[in-house]
């Protein structure tokens, strides 16, 4: 694992936008296109209206998600919504849509699943960690996660129901997020030291614990950007 932490959110945010946008240039060069998916959430909204502004042939860029919640593109607690807002909306990269046209989630979880694993591995996984040690909607209340967490289960998307989130959601299972040459987490407050600190420890109820191995892809370590 490699971490990088400063103080500044902006200036680590500048620094990971560097990062972040040499690596899909050098991915680009080296097989035509590259691949990458985001995640949601408020903390990389910035991150990704900068990324959009930066010198990269988009038109050579694939674009998905890490999960979603199962509400319209339009509602406010989209994370396709905001990506396309943020980013999508200023850059030509091809967006492979996590689509909400199908009547029940585990058709949707399906669609997506034919739609996304084919464009693994990714180049580039962007994830955040949240207030309970959660990477993507891979929540450790939910009756999937033992199973979305196998690392030797097929790559796919599911469904994940837990008790306390708002919303059901989708999410790429772990077998397929490690599917990367570059997994980025990206998280700040002081808050969430602690748990980032029992993770590194080993806690194994922390789902954010095992991404913090090196990816299934590359075998390069996992890089952890944050700020207190």
């Amino acid at each position: 694992m490699i971490e990088k932490e400063l103080t500044d959110f902006l200036i680590l945010e500048t620094q990971l936008l560097e990062h972040l946008t040499h690596r899909i240039q050098e991915s680009i060069r080296a097989q035509g296109e590259a691949r990458i998916a985001l995640a949601g959430g408020n903390t990389p909204k910035n991150l990704y209206r900068r990324l959009a502004q930066e010198s990269i042939d988009w038109s050579k860029v694939v674009v998905t998600l890490t999960d979603e919640r199962v509400v319209p593109d339009t509602h406010p607690d989209s994370n396709s919504g905001m990506l396309k807002e943020c980013f999508l909306n200023h850059c030509d990269a091809r967006f492979v849509p996590w689509t909400q046209v199908f009547a029940s989630a585990t058709e949707m979880a399906a669609e997506i699943t034919k739609n996304v694993i084919p464009q693994l591995p990714f180049d580039v996984v962007l994830l955040g960690m949240g207030d309970d040690g959660h990477a993507a909607s891979l929540f450790p209340d939910a009756p999937i996660y033992t199973e979305a967490m196998d690392p030797n289960s097929a790559p796919e998307c599911v469904v994940v129901d837990t008790t306390w989130v708002k919303y059901q959601r989708l999410s790429l299972n772990f077998a397929a997020l490690q599917q990367t040459r570059l997994s980025v987490i990206l998280w700040k407050g002081k808050d969430k030291l602690p748990l980032y600190q029992r993770a590194k420890n080993g806690d194994t109820a922390l789902p954010i614990t095992p991404f913090l191995s090196s990816s299934l892809a590359s075998r390069t370590p996992t890089e952890v950007w944050f700020s207190l």
